[in-house]
């Protein structure tokens, strides 16, 4: 490299392959610092450059720089190597010959004139250099990549074996630990196997680890799973092409480390490509592999990771036209002179009792995958079953009628009210049940010993109303009726506001605690929640077991049943009135259910508690 004093731009000449001279003048970062200065000299407000990607990236440092001084000019003495490649012979088959090493730079500031005036590399910087090897005239390797896939990878070896061409699968460690068979059907059939990584990740943006990680599990599963190693890799998407940039083959160096031969692919005719959501037809592969032919020695098609049916349709005629044209089809060992054997040696001692501790490691983990794969699809049905049950419940549920289904005609009911000091609340209460829809009601209202004006609201408001009885607590059995009207009307309704009361029917008619008891709430109306002063909600221990004192529903509408015997109390763990239906004699079952109606229905909970 020389730098022209006149000019102040560096430049350097070559001989080609044919013997010419070529003279290369370029600007480099010092040639730039020079330019801008003089344009700032001159007032430009800005500058552009062309052409990203190919300039020299020691520039970036000082390109904004105003009035640079000796500390940001001293950035100028390292060069970064660039990201081109330098690839050397010809062929698909990759060896790195070397890595990016860092350049440098030494030059003369002239204060004076604010230019740079002379400029030499002490060292060139340099990018990847990549031998590229497996040019053979007349010779052509199939390779098919991300399989084995149980769909495509046995037709694609049927149509092999009928056509007794050779081929490279390079296998996705996932896949192949899933299709064990194929994978021993290609090695069997004489093709080669070669590293694809596990799991097929974003090769170029994975850790350096992860990639020593994806090469070796894949690995052994080829060991463990044929006996053999290979030592051929294709590494995943974009850059199984010829590669074109640094970022492209990073990661490539610990492959090669790792002993593999880098295997690309010059003659891609992109049967992955699927516009409107198919595969590109066989026509349009067929097409692209001609006319590639003469670019390049392998040809990569695909036999997983998708649809691959029009890949299966070309292969034949990809087979038969590239024969017919004169290319013979062999593997890719022997491109470069060597044998499957020596691209695929077998394992010694040592490695085959570990590949058999790899073999057990394998088929445990894909019976668990695949027991765990049965579990989520077994819960997803029980879930999804469990939601259609319920969804139908409640269309049944819809479709039943919103109303309980009284007899005909319907039964008497009779509303027993405690009352000790509900002056405020006693009037709307008893209002309230009167306002019900049941043709045959009685109301009894029971003042137990109240001082406030309870008594005589009662009295004032509905002394002439036939439907309701006013009696005083010591007179409660003189309230009921004493001509044997409860036991009578064994067809009746009967709703308890207080559990007391339900004692002394009970006492005056024991027999009923041996017969079915059948509750209903049919239509009453809303009765008036009780206030704080008064008993609404509130619960009490008596006996050593938990009582409802009072309660009130929204317009309930709900059929319920139970049975009860001799000893058992019945009485409702919920804060809403009980209607109690008696109806007859039933064996004692102790069982409690309830069935909830549409539209408002409560969910009435009962409770056997020894009395």
């Amino acid at each position: 490299m020389e730098f022209d004093s006149a000019s102040l731009n560096p430049h350097y000449s070559y001989y080609d392959e044919n013997n010419n001279v070529h003279e290369v003048w370029m600007q480099d970062a010092v040639t730039s610092y020079n330019q801008l200065r003089a344009s700032e000299r001159f007032g430009v407000q800005g500058t552009a450059l062309w052409r990203l990607g190919s300039a020299d990236t020691s520039l970036w440092p000082i390109w904004d720089t105003t009035r640079p001084d000796d500390a940001a000019r001293a950035k100028l003495d390292d060069l970064p190597p660039g990201s081109d490649l330098i690839l050397q012979g010809d062929g698909d088959i990759w060896r790195i010959a070397d890595t990016p090493k860092q350049g440098h730079r030494s030059f003369q500031y002239d204060p004076a004139t604010d230019l740079i005036t002379s400029e030499s590399y002490t060292v060139y910087p340099l990018s990847y250099d990549i031998e590229q090897i497996g040019a053979v005239k007349g010779k052509i390797a199939l390779s098919f990549d991300d399989g084995p896939d149980p769909r495509w990878t046995r037709k694609i070896l049927d149509i092999l074996r009928e056509k007794k061409a050779p081929a490279a699968f390079f296998v996705i460690g996932d896949a192949a630990s899933r299709s064990p068979g194929l994978l021993k059907r290609e090695y069997e059939e004489g093709h080669e196997i070669g590293n694809h990584t596990y799991t097929h990740p974003q090769f170029e943006e994975i850790p350096r680890a992860q990639v020593r990680i994806e090469l070796n599990l894949s690995q052994r599963l080829i060991e463990s799973t044929l006996g053999v190693k290979s030592t051929l890799f294709r590494p995943p998407y974009g850059i199984d092409h010829q590669p074109e940039y640094a970022e492209e083959v990073e990661r490539l160096p610990i492959a090669q480390e790792m002993g593999y031969l880098l295997v690309g692919a010059r003659i891609d005719p992109q049967d992955w490509r699927q516009p409107n959501g198919r595969q590109v037809p066989a026509s349009e592969i067929v097409d692209g592999v001609l006319r590639q032919a003469t670019k390049g020695n392998i040809v990569l098609l695909h036999d997983g990771g998708g649809d691959r049916s029009q890949t299966v349709l070309a292969l034949p005629q990809i087979i038969d036209q590239l024969r017919a044209r004169g290319y013979q089809l062999v593997p890719v060992a022997d491109l470069i002179k060597k044998t499957r054997a020596e691209v695929m040696p077998t394992l010694d001692p040592r490695e085959r009792l570990e590949a058999r501790a790899d073999a057990f490691i394998f088929a445990m983990y894909h019976w668990i995958s695949l027991g765990m794969s049965v579990i989520f699809i077994a819960g997803i049905m029980l879930v999804s079953g469990r939601a259609l049950i319920i969804g139908l419940l409640a269309v049944i549920e819809k479709l039943r009628p919103d109303r309980a289904v009284l007899s005909d005609p319907p039964p008497t009911v009779t509303v027993l009210i405690p009352a000790h000091n509900e002056e405020n609340v006693i009037v709307e209460t008893v209002t309230a049940a009167l306002a019900s829809e049941v043709p045959d009601l009685r109301v009894i209202v029971v003042n137990d010993g109240s001082t406030d004006k309870t008594g005589d609201l009662l009295d004032e408001n509905f002394s002439g109303e036939s439907r309701v009885r006013i009696g005083e607590d010591v007179f409660v059995e003189e309230a009921l009726p004493r001509d044997g009207a409860v036991e009578s009307e064994r067809r009746g309704v009967l709703i308890f506001f207080h559990d007391r009361l339900q004692r002394r029917i009970e006492h005056r008619a024991p027999d009923h605690r041996q017969e079915s008891l059948h509750c209903r709430i049919a239509s009453l109306r809303v009765l008036q929640q009780r206030t704080k002063q008064g008993i609404a909600g509130q619960r009490r221990k008596a006996g050593g077991a938990e009582k409802l004192i009072a309660a009130e529903p929204p317009r309930p509408r709900a059929y319920c049943t139970f049975d009860a015997g001799p000893g058992d109390r019945i009485c409702a763990n919920h804060p809403h009135a009980c209607v109690r239906e008696i109806a007859g004699a039933s064996p004692r079952l102790r069982h409690g259910s309830c069935k909830q109606l549409p539209k408002g229905g409560i969910d009435i909970q009962w409770r056997n508690i020894l009395d």
